[in-house]
């Protein structure tokens, strides 16, 4: 902090510096031109065509047909002068001029003048109307700062700039820019209270800090598309121009998204968007945004900073993507670029692992360059077919303490692989406190073809009967959830946007979800199967999707009370059986969710071990290596019927960690032997 201190400081007293600098500069000049000069009438003239100093005190002034060039100073703090007329043939105007000319109505600028120095009619508080010329090619800083009463503005000069508080504190109501306007600077219009509508050229690209500070009447200003840069401070104050064009959140010029503040956590960039400008999406709750078809432009920064973002959905026909555009998203680990986008500029602190898009494309260049895993297109969803089936992919055991006992209930090998785990064998028979997270992730792992049921007793987990193995296998799994660490913060919007955009609905299939919440008992875990649209009301609210679980308290039908409800665009949710109620803001929340895994690699972080129990060829896991492991080896073989983890692990005798004819005939020969 003392460093920013003194760094400021040290500015401040180098821009005092070198104003005096400057200063001191006109005035030892003046003073020069005035020791060779000449005097006419009451002007000091040098050279014949430098107009030095002006002596009088007339309240209308024609300046000499000869002069070419007026000094700096020349006129400073002339109170009397009320009206000025400047010869044809003047080129040049010096800084301060005519500043400080309170009294000064009215001043013809003659279209020979090419340069107008820094504050030449700086505080003019008089003057009412000014026509800047065609030949004018170079406006000073400051040139009309100040002057209160200056409503009418006619630019006709080709510029490249309106320069630093050029037009500050004037009473100008409409003003049109020329088209060679590139950039509006630092506070160029700050304090013109009186301005309503700015007509900018279409070569306009930069609009700086405060340049419209204040300007408290402004409602339209035209934006060209192409602009490259708005500073985020450019419109404070101009609070009748944000709520003019401001729309849920969307701050909008001209196909220009300036500054959005997301209603919902999935932000959708309003139609006809054709540029995010800098720093227009920036710090918010989202965790998506979707762009329009017409998106061209992301610039600077434009969603930078978005902790809980996962994912852009861009369109085909963005081009480009501008320097640190995605920087600092921390939870954005993966996004797909179409190739209409041509130019990706350098991104800071990138978190992306993985880019998708098609083969000779700038995203796959943008890859390269930046060690990040390319991949084409979107990523193929390998799952198996998910529709969840009650009657057979749940177990029919209930998760109560008639089916399971006291006790947690382990074989000693299942006992000893936990505490060479790290998870603590003398807390492994305490009192049961439930099953629920070890009866969802087994039907998670089953269904997914992890872990088979054949590896126990049936084709089907509903009909796998509860021994004690099976106790201990269903216990393993508990106990391993209770030891998990998921490793991956989320919130609690990024949550149900995983839900939201990878469960399965009645037109698509997609994964299954481990999901847990918190109960003033403790905590619960279900499996999310399926996402439905309706419309249903609990405690006054309404909810517009609700995910379908299979809950091992109610394993052998859906209970409707313990689905999950959300709306789609609050993500306000409830699961009514357990009393979770959620919303945004609420200060009456009761439960939450903890965590949303639908990752099997997470979900089956210590696989059971089967192999403590069943020889290699023991593929049906009956305890005995037979013709119907070769039976079920051929199957595999001639149609692909997949085999579960633990299944191609017993089949490969080889152990070449590869499945095919080499392996069954090692498998038949270990029989025949």
């Amino acid at each position: 902090m003392k460093r920013m201190i003194f760094i400021f400081l040290t500015c401040i007293c180098a821009l005092a510096l070198y104003n005096l600098t400057i200063l001191a500069t006109l005035h030892d000049s003046m003073n020069t031109r005035v020791t060779t000069a000449h005097a006419q009438d009451d002007f000091i003239i040098e050279d014949e065509t430098i107009l030095v100093q002006y002596t009088g005190n007339a309240s209308n002034v024609t300046i000499p047909p000869q002069i070419t060039k007026i000094c700096a100073n020349c006129m400073k703090n002339s109170q009397d002068i009320i009206s000025i007329t400047l010869p044809d043939g003047l080129l040049e105007i010096e800084p301060l001029a005519f500043s400080g000319c309170t009294n000064l109505e009215s001043i013809n600028i003659p279209d020979t003048v090419t340069t107008i120095g820094i504050a030449a009619f700086g505080n003019c508080s008089s003057l009412t109307s000014v026509t800047i010329p065609a030949s004018v090619t170079e406006l000073g800083m400051l040139l009309f700062t100040g002057c209160s009463s200056l409503k009418q503005v006619e630019m006709e000069c080709e510029i490249y700039s309106v320069p630093y508080l050029c037009f500050s504190e004037c009473a100008v109501e409409e003003i049109t820019l020329p088209d060679s306007v590139q950039v509006i600077a630092n506070q160029a219009f700050a304090g013109c209270s009186a301005l309503k509508t700015v007509h900018t050229g279409t070569q306009l690209q930069k609009i700086e800090e405060k340049a419209f500070l204040n300007c408290t009447q402004l409602e339209d200003i035209s934006l060209p598309a192409q602009m490259q840069y708005i500073d985020t401070t450019a419109f404070d104050g101009c609070d009748l121009l944000k709520e003019k064009h401001t729309v849920n959140g969307s701050f909008i010029i001209d196909q220009i998204l300036i500054q959005a503040e997301p209603q919902y956590p999935i932000y959708q960039i309003p139609d006809n968007v054709i540029t995010v400008m800098n720093d227009a999406v920036n710090q918010t709750r989202a965790v998506a945004i979707e762009c329009p078809d017409s998106l061209r432009y992301l610039r600077e920064s434009a969603f930078a900073s978005n902790s809980e973002l996962m994912d852009i959905k861009l369109n085909q026909g963005c081009q480009m993507i501008a320097e640190n555009a995605l920087s600092d998203c921390r939870s954005l680990n993966s996004v797909f670029i179409p190739d209409s986008v041509k130019s990706i500029e350098h991104q800071d602190n990138l978190y992306l692992t993985a880019l998708y898009g098609i083969p000779g494309s700038a995203a796959e260049e943008f890859a390269a360059n930046n060690q990040i895993s390319f991949h084409e297109n979107k990523p193929v969803q390998n799952y198996v077919n998910v529709k969840f089936d009650y009657t057979k992919d749940g177990w029919h055991l209930g998760n109560t303490k008639n089916v399971f006992g006291e006790n947690y209930i382990l074989t000693e090998q299942d006992r000893a692989y936990l505490s060479d785990l790290g998870i603590d064998a003398e807390n492994i028979d305490k009192e049961w406190q439930g099953a629920c997270a070890g009866l969802s992730s087994t039907v998670i792992l089953m269904k997914n073809g992890i872990i088979s049921p054949q590896q126990f007793q049936e084709d089907s987990i509903s009909e796998i009967e509860l021994t004690k193995e099976v106790q201990s296998f269903i216990n393993f799994y508990q106990l391993s959830f209770i030891k998990r660490n998921s490793g991956q913060w989320k919130s609690t919007n990024q949550k149900i946007y995983l839900l939201n955009e990878f469960l399965p609905t009645k037109q698509r299939e997609g994964e299954l979800f481990l999901l847990t919440f918190s109960l003033s008992s403790g905590s619960h875990a279900v499996v999310g199967y399926e996402l439905e649209s309706g419309k249903w009301e609990y405690d006054g609210k309404s909810y517009d999707r609700r995910i379908l679980v299979w809950d091992p308290n109610y394993p052998n039908a859906l209970h409707e009370d313990s689905c999950m409800y959300f709306n789609r665009m609050t993500f306000d949710y409830c699961i009514p059986d357990y009393g979770v109620h959620v919303a945004e803001g609420s200060d009456e929340n009761i439960g939450a969710l903890i965590d949303v895994v639908n990752d099997l690699t997470v979900i089956n972080m210590n696989p059971y071990p089967f192999d403590l129990y069943y020889s290699k060829g023991d593929l049906n896991c009956d305890g005995k290596v037979s013709f119907s492991d070769v039976d079920i080896l051929i199957n595999h073989l001639n149609t692909k019927k997949p085999l579960s983890v633990t299944q191609m692990y017993l089949a490969d005798l080889s152990n070449d960690m590869i499945v095919n004819s080499a392996d069954l005939s090692l498998l038949k020969k270990e029989i025949l032997s």
